[in-house]
């Protein structure tokens, strides 16, 4: 399994017209199905000035890069992955961030 990360304008502006949608109080993640190789998960994060100072956010995207590099041990298919935070995630200690993301991501795996 390899862990990409996107990075072109382009690749986020795919996820505005086909991308299903899991939502929860604390973030957003919006997943496509990758056709482009096996065994592949592409992920790219957004967490905005809102959500707090520099060191917040950067905080916040270690802790989210781990627990998607974790996924990737998991995970068979290959997706893209948008993870946008919302501002009540600051408040989330890493191991609760960890269990909220991975519930909601049973909850689309199982269904798919």
């Amino acid at each position: 399994m390899i862990f990409e990360t996107l990075k072109k304008s382009s690749d986020f502006k795919k996820f505005r017209t086909s991308s299903e949608r899991i939502e929860s109080e604390y973030f957003k993640i919006l997943i496509n199905g990758f056709y482009g190789c096996n065994d592949i998960i592409r992920f790219g994060y957004v967490i905005s000035k809102k959500i707090g100072k520099s060191t917040v956010r950067n905080k916040l995207k270690r802790q989210v890069k781990e627990i998607f590099r974790n996924l990737e041990k998991k995970n068979t298919k290959s997706i893209d992955i948008l993870f946008i935070a919302k501002k009540p995630m600051v408040n989330l200690d890493f191991y609760s961030l960890k269990d909220q993301i991975y519930n909601n991501l049973q909850k689309y795996l199982r269904s798919n």
